[in-house]
Formats: C-alpha cells, sequence, structure tokens
C-alpha cells in the first residue's frame, strides 16, 4: 500500500468569508492561481455543489499532459469545501478548504492529502520533487488568490 501524505498551509486574506468561499468555487479562478509552466483547461464543468464534477486537462512542463476528474465532496457556503479526485495522477486525492473569520477578514487554511501510485517508486518520486511542488504550489496559489481578492477592495 503507498504512503499517504498531507500538506496543510493558511493564509489571511482581507475579504468577507462569502467572497473568498465564491472565488473557489468559480473554475476559471483556478487557472489565474494556477504556478506559471502549468496550464489548466476545463473540459467539463457543473455547478459547484455536493457530487458536482470538474474534468480538466493538466499540462506540465510544456509535455506531460493529464486529466483529472475532481468530485464536490463538501460544500458548506462560506466555511467548507472539499473535492476529491476520482481519475487522475495521484492514486488518491483530498483537497479542503476552511474558511474562518477574522478582524482583517478571513483565513483560508488549505488542506491536502493524497498517496502516489507506483509503490516505492512513487515514495522516491515524492521525495526527490513532488511533496516540494505541492508545497510550492499550495503557498502560491494561496498567494495569488490573497492578491487578486484584495485588489478588488
Amino acid at each position: 500500500m503507498s504512503t499517504t501524505y498531507s500538506y496543510s498551509s493558511s493564509i489571511e486574506i482581507a475579504c468577507t468569508p462569502e467572497q473568498l468561499f465564491d472565488f473557489h468555487t468559480d473554475h476559471k479562478n483556478l487557472g489565474r492561481i494556477t504556478p506559471d509552466g502549468i496550464r489548466v483547461e476545463t473540459l467539463y464543468v457543473e455547478p459547484t455543489a455536493v457530487g458536482s464534477r470538474i474534468e480538466m486537462k493538466v499540462t506540465q512542463f510544456g509535455f506531460f499532459t493529464s486529466r483529472w476528474t475532481i468530485v464536490f465532496v463538501g460544500y458548506e457556503r462560506p466555511t467548507y469545501l472539499a473535492d476529491e479526485m476520482k481519475n487522475g495522477p495521484f492514486s488518491y486525492w483530498l483537497q479542503e478548504r476552511r474558511i474562518s473569520t477574522t478582524d482583517n477578514g478571513s483565513v483560508l487554511l488549505d488542506s491536502v492529502t493524497y498517496r502516489l501510485p507506483f509503490g516505492i517508486l512513487g515514495s522516491i518520486a515524492h521525495s526527490l520533487f513532488v511533496k516540494k511542488q505541492i508545497e510550492t504550489m499550495f503557498r502560491l496559489r494561496q498567494q495569488r488568490t490573497k492578491e487578486l481578492l484584495e485588489q478588488k477592495h
């Protein structure tokens, strides 16, 4: 059985929880917060609710293309949003966003739990580069979310 990994990080954003939640339920924003060098193309999208599905094509390094199907498994506006990968490059992927209110706006706690395929080779890949890519990607996505939402104020 493959090892299960997790990563979490949080950021304070000067916006309401509703604005932050709605930002993350608009599939068009994924491309706006995705790191340079990664292209996300939405192939199919249903209105966001528990059970709704999004299909995407993700291209990395200019040549590695994977298809992702995610299904929303948690939807509690404006405090909780969760999606699970049903098809894609990971053996398992669950992303959860928890949003809370602060005196200055909102805090986004972004968590991902995942498993890589290929057993020991997946574990080696995780140690060599996957862990760092995921941490970098989530930090960048949070920073871009903050910049985009705070521009509106």
